[in-house]
């Protein structure tokens, strides 16, 4: 189960839910295919470890890192569904508060009378999200969606 933190890459535990996720020495980053998908640019929010050398800070405050694709163990796309107060979300961010592990969740159900009923944040038409105890969420489900010919698709 992934998560602990919106911050630095962990080994082996994403914050991010959403998106291509690569592992390079033992850390799993963010990740973006490039170079029709010879390379990949590896992403962070802050400052990664010492023993993660050669990124480089972007104007936004993040730091980045291009490789090649042979550099990483594996790259894949982490696609979250859960059921909250009976309703489907996707699982998009995994984050730490006071001992507690905060799930950000947006809405799939289609329904803004629902949506807006169950109290949660509209940012944008039919657009609605939440953050919510990781203890109030059901059918947690995670499916990894693979490129054939990349790492970690045999």
């Amino acid at each position: 189960m992934p998560g602990n933190g919106f911050g630095a890459p962990q080994q082996n535990t994403p914050a991010s839910v959403i998106g291509w996720t690569a592992i390079w020495n033992g850390y799993r980053l963010s990740a973006d295919l490039v170079d029709g998908n010879s390379s990949v640019v590896l992403a962070a929010s802050s400052e990664p470890p010492a023993d993660a050398t050669g990124f480089e800070k972007t104007p936004r405050s993040a730091w980045r890192k291009k490789v090649s694709i042979d550099e990483v163990a594996d790259v894949f796309e982490l696609f979250g569904r859960v059921t909250y107060q009976g309703a489907p979300f996707r699982l998009v961010d995994v984050g730490q508060e006071g001992g507690r592990r905060l799930f950000r969740l947006f809405y799939t159900g289609h329904d803004a009378d629902q949506a807006e009923a169950m109290g949660l944040t509209k940012s944008d038409a039919g657009v609605y999200w939440t953050v919510v105890d990781e203890s109030t969420v059901e059918n947690v489900e995670f499916l990894q969606n693979r490129l054939a010919g990349l790492p970690g698709a045999d």
